[in-house]
């Protein structure tokens, strides 16, 4: 009898949360919806976090059926960091921001858990749950108290340890392709049938925005396709180490009363080293405009510095903004006004059901074929 992982334990606590209507509505369920949810899936969370205090790691098979079976594994996770979500929400609707701390870094461990030893979707995948988990704790940041910081800062710095590198990924990722025989195989996505989405409210002209979308990046040399899905994660690896950064110099003017002139001041006290920017190798960008204020950003995937112009993350990979750690407070339209929520989490969906639904059809179409 094969010895259940840890990572077994995780699914198996994922897929027994019940409720989960609640973690795809559109409209804001009200905190006794919430706290009714988190009270009906305590045993569920509990027996997640504690499958994640073990490093887990994706149970990756040089198979076709390997998509398919991963499928369902995909919305699990999913449906875990919505939950997890709405357990900070609580928490923070009771003001224990110690437990917002700890389930923000559960949620961390979970991006983690998601990527390690999986290939390009669980890169994605990850890259996705780490920027919700980063949006809910940057949000408080400026609540926390010293502890709460100083708890957090540890945290952030191993779980960047403990980040296996995309490059690792996306190089398994090719050979997985090739060993099972699919790199190179024609696909259609623009005239794929949309039915049976995931997402049944998205329009249908945006759904075949997507696939039209899809179809360019499956068109593309496989360094172009690459170079896509590592800006995506550098995305996310430039908020977790711009909120690190940002507690650091919190930390800092604590102690004393200002922030620093310089990043170099943060080391070796408060940070072991001063992380870089994913998108450049280089510095992140830091001004001290007062002894109360500064500026923290990267220069994105362009290597654009437009002085502290901030917008949303379309704006930036266009090179037409800074990356900010605030940049989901950003519409898509590059002003000030907060976006509307869920339409970029819904037009992801989409993107990610009509990849699984190619991937799922091509495994079931090549199975046909050998047999």
């Amino acid at each position: 009898m094969a010895k259940t992982t840890p990572y077994d334990a995780l699914i198996k606590a994922a897929s027994s949360l019940t409720g989960t209507e609640i973690l795809s509505s559109e409209s804001d369920p009200g905190i006794e919806a919430v706290a009714a949810f988190v009270d009906a899936n305590q045993r569920s969370l509990c027996l997640a976090r504690a499958a994640l205090s073990a490093q887990c790691s994706v149970p990756l098979k040089f198979e076709l059926s390997f998509i398919e079976s991963h499928s369902d594994v995909i919305t699990y996770f999913r449906d875990l960091a919505r939950a997890f979500a709405l357990v900070m929400r609580l928490a923070e609707s009771q003001r224990d921001l110690g437990r917002v701390v700890s389930i923000g870094v559960d949620m961390l461990e979970l991006a983690n858990a998601a990527r390690r030893g999986g290939i390009t979707i669980s890169l994605l995948v990850s890259a996705a749950i780490g920027c919700m988990a980063i949006d809910h704790l940057r949000r408080l940041r400026t609540r926390f108290d010293q502890a709460q910081q100083t708890e957090l800062l540890r945290h952030l710095e191993r779980l960047h340890r403990e980040r296996e590198p995309a490059q690792v990924i996306l190089a398994r990722d090719r050979r997985w392709e090739l060993e099972v025989g699919c790199a190179d195989e024609p696909c259609d996505f623009v005239n794929g049938d949309l039915s049976g989405s995931a997402e049944p409210d998205v329009p249908e002209e945006v759904q075949k925005a997507v696939l039209e979308c899809l179809q360019t990046i499956a068109d593309s040399p496989i360094e172009e396709r690459q170079s896509l899905f590592r800006e995506q994660d550098n995305r996310a690896l430039a908020l977790l180490r711009m909120l690190a950064i940002d507690l650091s110099l919190r930390t800092h003017r604590g102690a004393n009363s200002s922030y620093p002139d310089d990043l170099s001041c943060l080391t070796p006290s408060i940070l072991s080293r001063v992380p870089l920017d994913p998108f450049t190798d280089q510095s992140f960008v830091y001004r001290r405009l007062a002894a109360d204020s500064f500026h923290l950003y990267g220069r994105g995937p362009c290597n654009l510095d437009h002085g502290g112009v901030f917008g949303s993350w379309p704006a930036v990979a266009a090179g037409y903004a800074d990356l900010c750690l605030d940049e989901s407070d950003y519409s898509h339209c590059c002003s000030i006004t907060p976006s509307r929520l869920g339409l970029v989490s819904r037009f992801g969906t989409a993107m990610r059901t009509a990849w699984t639904r190619w991937r799922n059809s091509f495994a079931k179409n090549r199975e046909v074929n050998v047999q």
